[in-house]
């Protein structure tokens, strides 16, 4: 099975690239625009003696409008400001080729699996159950710098017993998903905190909602028949509409979790969430599916968050490992999660469809 299929932003969508933007080196504001430049070039117009320290501490803006320097004749790319206009001091950079954004198949397919994840143990909660179990014996034995080791591989564990533990005996070998194609646009989005005012919002780059591009989604049926026997996981078939499925399912619970555990959410927020709904509907009517990918979709968009909610052990392994502690305070919430990442308008971050195309 080879499909390509279009790609739709529903809300802005930050794939971080790792590296931050800052205003000392890689951006001015101007208006509604943020423009990135190309430091190095800007060094070569000043003068030779001045010093590299004055340079940094005055900023790219700061320095361009002491030499009469014009940010346009050094622009990288530019970039709508989506938001109230406020001193931004540094923007996490949205993955790239070249400087065009664009989606990763990894964070498509990963998205895929958390829902085919979510959907098994739904129905099989003794294997979370055991697990669980497991890994709080495990945490207490363990101590400091331990624990946190353990709490990252919290996860790996379960998915290991379901998928599969090395690549070679994954399902998910079968399933090839490439990355998207160019993206046409970027907006620099302000991004608040939901219950936690004191928190300053932080700027990402994003692909901005409503913007389309292709991507490739293959299933290897040979592969999979080839090595059914292979597969050490539980779950040793895929089969795409199915898959479909699953993956809308888990997209409407994630938008129900979102809506029992946030009683504040802005009028903004929940006709954000009806029109997500609606896609929803529309996918699974007509073909195709609704993800959450990237950065943004807090513990409620990772598999374990909604299941483990339900279960009493969980409890005793968040406190035990910490889960939930403010780095502020070092207090662990007792409401948990409290926190969910929104644009400043009150969109919540990174969801997309997919679309079956020829």
């Amino acid at each position: 099975m080879n499909l390509r299929m279009e790609l739709r932003t529903l809300t802005p969508v930050h794939v971080g690239s790792g590296n931050k933007l800052t205003s000392t080196a890689d951006f001015v504001v101007a208006g509604n625009r943020v423009i990135v430049v190309h430091f190095e070039r800007i060094i070569a117009n000043l003068p030779r003696d001045m010093p590299y320290s004055e340079i940094l501490s005055g900023g790219v803006g700061e320095v361009l409008s002491k030499y009469r320097l014009n940010a346009e004749d050094f622009k990288r790319y530019e970039m709508e400001l989506f938001g109230q206009r406020r001193r931004i001091s540094a923007i996490s950079e949205h993955i790239k080729q070249g400087n065009k954004p664009y989606i990763p198949g990894s964070s498509v397919k990963g998205a895929i699996r958390t829902a085919v994840l979510w959907y098994f143990l739904r129905d099989n909660r003794e294997i979370l159950r055991r697990t669980l179990g497991n890994l709080l014996q495990k945490a207490s034995r363990m101590h400091g710098g331990r624990k946190k080791e353990l709490k990252k591989q919290a996860d790996d564990e379960i998915q290991y017993e379901i998928f599969g533990k090395t690549p070679h005996e994954d399902i998910f070998r079968a399933l090839k998903v490439s990355d998207s194609s160019n993206f046409r646009r970027l907006q620099c989005i302000s991004v608040s905190v939901l219950n936690a005012p004191r928190l300053p919002p932080m700027f990402v780059e994003g692909i901005p909602a409503g913007e389309t591009a292709s991507l490739d989604i293959s299933l290897d049926e040979c592969l999979m028949k080839e090595n059914m026997k292979k597969w050490s996981g539980k779950v040793r078939e895929l089969e795409f509409g199915e898959v479909q499925e699953q993956v809308n399912e888990f997209s409407k619970e994630m938008l129900s979790a979102i809506e029992r555990r946030f009683s504040s959410l802005s009028n903004r927020t929940r006709n954000c969430i009806r029109m997500l709904r609606r896609e929803v509907k529309e996918a699974e009517e007509s073909g195709g599916m609704v993800l959450n990918i990237g950065w943004g979709g807090g513990f409620l968009s990772k598999t374990l968050g909604r299941l483990l909610l339900h279960e009493e052990m969980f409890e005793r392994l968040r406190q035990s490992l910490g889960i939930g502690r403010s780095p502020r305070t070092r207090r662990i919430s007792e409401n948990f999660p409290k926190t969910l990442r929104v644009t400043e308008r009150g969109d919540l971050l990174g969801w997309v469809r997919l679309k079956g195309g020829d």
